[in-house]
């Protein structure tokens, strides 16, 4: 039977019997195998330096209605937003140069050749980079007629 620890308050911990431990526990490094070294951490989707926010609006579209990208800027950068289906055709595309602060960027719900689209889950990547500094948001968005 294994006695217990108090860690914190009511929270207790195993007691661990270093006798008691495999030969594959044994050998892993540091103490009960945690590692000296660091590891990895997944970077966030936006670059705080550059890209204080981007936001899709509305993210259902009704009737025909335009969908407006809102890029908040810390300082100029260049925009670039890609429109797909759900099989990862790209069905619209437009680049802008933005300026520091609030710049917007709209959807009319059309694709490359003006054609209206079709109704549906579209997928949307709007990326923002200026410099060393690069955000980028992928969102969805329907489309109802």
């Amino acid at each position: 039977m294994m006695a217990l620890q108090p860690l914190v308050g009511n929270v207790a911990a195993p007691e661990v019997n270093p006798n008691a431990l495999s030969s594959a526990q044994k050998s892993l490094p540091g103490e009960w195998g945690a590692t000296s070294s660091p590891t990895s951490t997944p970077t966030p989707t936006l670059a705080p330096e550059g890209v204080q926010s981007i936001v899709a609006a509305p993210n259902v579209s009704r009737n025909g209605q335009p969908v407006k990208f809102l890029v908040n800027l810390n300082q100029p950068a260049s925009i670039r937003l890609a429109i797909f289906t759900v099989s990862g055709e790209e069905v619209y595309s437009a680049q802008s140069q933005g300026s520091q602060g609030l710049n917007t960027l709209v959807w009319e719900i059309r694709n490359n050749s003006g054609n209206s689209v079709a109704s549906g889950l579209y997928l949307y990547v709007l990326r923002a980079s200026g410099g060393v500094n690069t955000g980028t948001k992928t969102g969805k968005i329907a489309i109802l007629k």
